[in-house]
């Protein structure tokens, strides 16, 4: 799948990382199970999920919206070698072909975050 972006949320400003993260917690459909978390909560441990290389934030430029998903998960999709991580290596943003026009639609071009 070649239109799913990542989105290095250390890029991204304090406001933009806080919208960002709180519109997709609290989308219809999220489901954290039986124990009931504050919206600090869930932002608290979606930042420790990402901090941790865990789950990384994507854009997919077919729907036009942006997700968390599990890095292995993502890795499996755009099909990116297991274990590498082209965002830690000096690179700015893992891109694939037309990434700076959706990423504009996003309002999140990578290095003008």
């Amino acid at each position: 799948m070649k239109n799913i972006v990542r989105i290095p949320y250390r890029q991204l400003s304090p406001e933009a990382f806080q919208r960002l993260i709180e519109e997709i917690i609290t989308r219809d459909g999220s489901d954290y199970g039986e124990v009931i978390l504050s919206l600090e909560q869930k932002v608290a441990q979606v930042l420790r999920q990402l901090e941790s290389g865990m789950a990384v934030i994507t854009y997919d430029e077919k729907t036009q919206t942006s997700n968390i998903m599990l890095k292995k998960d993502y890795d499996r999709l755009t099909g990116t070698p297991a274990g590498s991580d082209p965002a830690r290596k000096g690179s700015r943003c893992h891109q694939t072909p037309d990434t700076r026009t959706s990423s504009q639609r996003l309002g999140t071009a990578c290095g003008q975050i």
